[in-house]
């Protein structure tokens, strides 16, 4: 019974551990965008020089983006905890867009 307590302890501190990891902007508004020509990520500023990206592929994300970008619309943003750089920009992946 102990061993089993235990593991599932571990489980709830590890779990909880990797959910502080993820980047999660509250209420935001996209402030600016960086797109290239052809088919590549759009990135979008969340907080001051604070970048979470969309795949190309994703055109529904990107039309989201836009829309919330053009519309100065407030979204809840959740992003993977880890930085890429892309154009010489770091950026997150993002996760979940709530729009409000």
């Amino acid at each position: 019974m102990a061993k089993i307590i235990g593991a599932a302890m571990a489980l709830v501190v590890s779990a909880t551990a990797l959910a502080d990891e993820w980047k999660f902007f509250q209420s935001v508004q996209i402030t600016s965008m960086v797109q290239w020509q052809g088919r590549n990520e759009v990135l979008f500023e969340v907080a001051p020089n604070t970048y979470c990206y969309v795949g190309p592929d994703e055109n529904i994300n990107i039309a989201l983006v836009m829309t919330l970008y053009s519309t100065a619309r407030k979204a809840d943003v959740h992003c993977f905890p880890t930085a890429v750089t892309i154009g010489g920009i770091d950026a997150y992946p993002l996760h979940r867009i709530i729009a409000r």
